[in-house]
């Protein structure tokens, strides 16, 4: 544990990103009293142009809240440490996913589980940004597996057009394409060990099904006299 804020500039985004608040709220969040350098802080990230402000409608103090830009960059930074670059459009489509309300509560239940200690080196986009990566992987996993093996591409909205709300929140991620979810998977330095996991498991799924239906034909042709049984 460490005594101060492990990386307070992202701490303060991570606070701010789904849910706007004074610099009052902030203080409490993060430090429970006074704080000399939030102000600070919160002009660098303002003048940066990584958080917004505005007044609040008595116009007595300002709220404050983390564009979303700011979380897009530093996904594209990451990636690009990995030799790994974005198309225009796909930064376009992330973006977009990034301003969705599930992305947003996504984060607020990340922030809600490490809040009574901000202070732990988890509290950080690189944190949140792994468990983001977690999502894609299996996104991408269960994707593929549906189009391929059951004739059901989640991404294509005519296929999903009947699902419940609930039901497409599942797969919204999936509206990001395959080869841009394959991408974001790298965010995760176990990205590969868990591909591998998920394709055992779909091997093992398929020789299954596949044994099945040989099981099931063998003893059609023993009912119907075509057969001489299992060998």
């Amino acid at each position: 544990m460490c005594k101060k804020i492990y990386k307070p500039r992202e701490a303060i985004c991570l606070l701010l990103f789904s849910e706007a608040r004074n610099a009052e709220e902030i203080k409490k969040a993060l430090y429970g009293k006074r704080n000399s350098r939030l102000p600070q802080l919160l002009r660098e990230l303002r003048n940066e142009g990584k958080i917004k402000t505005k007044l609040s409608k008595d116009n007595r103090y300002h709220i404050y809240q983390t564009e979303t830009k700011t979380l897009l960059n530093y996904i594209i930074s990451e990636l690009k440490k990995k030799d790994i670059a974005l198309t225009p459009e796909e930064k376009t489509k992330l973006l977009k996913i990034l301003k969705q309300k599930s992305f947003k509560e996504f984060v607020r239940d990340f922030v809600n589980s490490f809040l009574m200690d901000v202070k732990s080196e988890h509290f950080t986009f690189s944190n949140l940004i792994f468990y983001f990566s977690i999502k894609c992987i299996h996104t991408y996993n269960v994707g593929r597996y549906m189009k391929a093996k059951c004739n059901i591409d989640p991404s294509d909205p005519e296929i999903t057009k009947g699902f419940s709300e609930e039901k497409l929140s599942e797969f919204e991620l999936v509206q990001l394409g395959y080869n841009l979810l394959a991408k974001l998977g790298n965010l995760s330095p176990r990205a590969y060990v868990i591909n591998y996991h998920y394709e055992r498991f779909i091997d093992m799924v398929e020789t299954a099904n596949r044994e099945t239906k040989e099981f099931k034909k063998e003893q059609n042709n023993i009912e119907n006299g075509n057969g001489h049984g299992l060998s």
